[in-house]
């Protein structure tokens, strides 16, 4: 199973198999991205194709590295 958003308790259910991936977002990126691009066409430059940006995927290969955690949601 695959969800949306890293809610608080989603890395016991990706460690107990419940869930195999969430996908987490990064604000961080989502809000860079999306005033680079509107500045871009307003300037009248071209939007290159969107490359994986604005996420990070949790899964068993990491969901305990420090990194990961501060995509999970707290309470």
């Amino acid at each position: 199973m695959v969800v949306f958003d890293a809610v608080p308790g989603i890395d016991k259910q990706i460690k107990s198999g419940l869930v195999d991936i969430a996908i987490a977002q990064r604000p961080d990126e989502i809000d860079y991205y999306g005033v680079k691009f509107a500045a871009d066409v307003i300037h009248g430059k071209k939007i290159p194709t969107l490359k994986s940006t604005g996420f990070e995927v949790l899964d068993k290969t990491h969901i305990d590295k420090p990194d990961m955690q501060q995509y999970i949601y707290s309470n």
